[in-house]
């Protein structure tokens, strides 16, 4: 009986210190689901950006969980998209996915980013 006490004692902690170390909701934003398969080969951050300068400043907290992708790694996230103006998905090294080619349709998103740097990998998986 206390081992099971302290099982979930220890459980218990393990969660809320995950949904403390977890990124606030950025104001402003909406999620979308996508799923982020790196067949690059090598490690790629991804990130959203406001406007449609890859170079500008990532949005804090808007690729959860992280935004550090290892090579040859598939990782549902949830990327936190203005309601308004312009932005763009940000991979650098390899592209940029301005807001113009993601439609807000409910579905579920793929990103494959491809050994060879360029935009494509955008597409609408089935709900």
């Amino acid at each position: 009986m206390p081992r099971s006490v302290t099982l979930g004692l220890a459980l218990s902690v393990l969660v809320a210190a995950c949904a403390v170390l977890s990124e606030p909701v950025p104001p402003g934003t909406v999620p979308l689901q996508v799923l982020i398969a790196n067949n690059s080969g090598q490690e790629r951050v991804v990130s959203v950006v406001s406007g449609t300068d890859p170079t500008s400043d990532a949005i804090r907290g808007a690729v959860q969980p992280s935004g550090t992708f290892p090579a040859n790694s598939e990782v549902n996230v949830t990327m936190y998209v203005p309601v308004t103006g312009d932005w763009a998905i940000s991979i650098p090294g390899w592209g940029t996915i301005p807001s113009t080619d993601v439609p807000r349709t409910g579905c579920r998103y793929a990103i494959d980013i491809e050994p060879n740097p360029g935009y494509g990998g955008l597409g609408c998986m089935t709900p």
